[in-house]
């Protein structure tokens, strides 16, 4: 499916990846939708106000519950969806070089 028909939700990281997959994405005619835990003007200026859900970590399990709600409350169909987030859950190795 061309994504120019259907929205797609973005959680970005806000660094020149994240960022950059949604330029290329609203170039084709995307309709971007971006959860990020801050927003900035570049990225509501492109993808518009609206279209952006902030305040979101993805390490804390109740605000992802609480944005897949808003989303969804807010006819959020979506066929695409880019995660360019995440964390590290442990036990993680630890280098002693």
């Amino acid at each position: 499916m061309n994504p120019i028909e259907q929205p797609c939700l973005i959680k970005l990281d806000m660094f020149a990846a994240g960022l950059q997959i949604t330029k290329e994405l609203v170039a084709i005619g995307a309709t971007a939708i971006v959860v990020c835990r801050s927003s900035n003007p570049e990225l509501e200026k492109l993808v518009g106000k609206w279209n952006v859900y902030d305040g979101v970590d993805v390490s804390d399990d109740e605000a992802v519950r609480k944005m897949a709600k808003r989303v969804k409350g807010d006819g959020g169909a979506l066929d695409v969806v880019i995660n360019n987030a995440g964390y590290f859950y442990g036990p993680q190795e630890v280098s002693v070089c």
